[in-house]
């Protein structure tokens, strides 16, 4: 049996590089509000994108992230790595969208202020 499987995928839109992969969405209260709270961690490329979400927390965390904090253009405009739980971490004013990676992968992926990413949707056959 074919199956098409559909999942998000952010990347850096000046050379495609692969920010976050299998990438899940939280843009209700709820799915904003738990977060990544009760996970024992992510894979190296997975993440998290809290829309809307200018300041983030890791309280109920057991592990470190980095947060890239996007404007509503998706422009980096703040940069956070290696959160560790128990802490809240503000965006600064221009954020509206947080995106919540494994630890290590703004240094991992070159990340700066001022990227642009560019979020779509995959599609693969299981």
């Amino acid at each position: 049996m074919n199956h098409r499987v559909s999942h998000q995928i952010i990347t850096r839109d000046r050379d495609g590089r692969v920010i976050s992969s299998p990438l899940q969405l939280a843009t209700s209260f709820t799915t904003r509000l738990r977060g990544l709270m009760g996970r024992r961690g992510l894979d190296p490329e997975e993440g998290l994108l809290l829309s809307p979400c200018s300041d983030i927390h890791t309280f109920g965390m057991k592990f470190a992230i980095d947060v890239i904090f996007l404007d509503k253009q998706l422009n980096v405009v703040g940069l956070r790595p290696e959160c560790r739980p128990r802490r809240f971490f503000r965006g600064g004013r221009n954020a509206a969208i947080a995106l919540e990676t494994a630890a290590g992968r703004i240094a991992a992926t070159g990340l700066e202020i001022g990227d642009t990413l560019r979020l779509s949707r995959t599609d693969s056959h299981g």
